[in-house]
């Protein structure tokens, strides 16, 4: 593990051998090197909540978290190129599947394949609070909070056809997004 440059981190994507991380409290995205940990870049977009984030192959993907949408993000310089409604009131995770967008809603529990104007083509519910999104190729991982369990978070492996496959405790108690970095 290593600090973060924000008090507050939420959004993780792994992208051609960078960290990628998006800030709540100052609304920044920052592009960080994994070995020296430090700041490559960083720029504020114009999204107001900065949740999760996904690469599709050219461009970022941020969900803004208050305002219920999907930014699309141009990393060369930093620009919010456009935006469409999240289907969901609460988007947190995002992750590509190399076809297809995900979303995470965190208050209904779902885990939604979008089209690329955010319109649901399928959707998953799961009894917990979904938070954190990636995917390895395979399947997604899962971060999420356990309803009435104290805020406990658990990571989980969910196929692409919604079936849970396992659960983990994760490495600390307030994990809020994960990331795959190809192993």
């Amino acid at each position: 593990s290593f600090p973060t440059p924000s008090t507050i981190p939420f959004g993780l994507e792994w992208i051609d051998g960078y960290l990628w991380h998006s800030a709540r409290g100052s609304r920044l995205i920052y592009k960080i090197n994994p070995t020296t940990h430090a700041v490559i870049r960083s720029f504020k977009p114009g999204v107001y909540d900065p949740a999760g984030l996904a690469w599709n192959g050219s461009q970022l993907l941020c969900a803004d978290w208050t305002l219920g949408k999907i930014f699309r993000i141009d990393t060369a310089n930093g620009a919010a190129l456009d935006s469409f409604p999240s289907p969901n009131g609460s988007p947190f995770g995002l992750a590509w599947d190399g076809n297809n967008l995900w979303c995470t809603e965190v208050y209904t529990g779902r885990l939604c394949k979008l089209d690329s104007n955010g319109a649901i083509i399928q959707y998953f519910e799961y009894p917990y609070w979904l938070q954190g999104l990636t995917f390895d190729g395979v399947q997604f991982w899962v971060l999420a909070q356990e309803k009435g369990a104290n805020y406990q978070t658990k990571l989980y492996r969910i196929s692409t056809s919604g079936d849970t496959i396992a659960s983990y405790q994760p490495p600390g108690p307030y994990a809020e997004d994960i990331a795959w970095d190809g192993s």
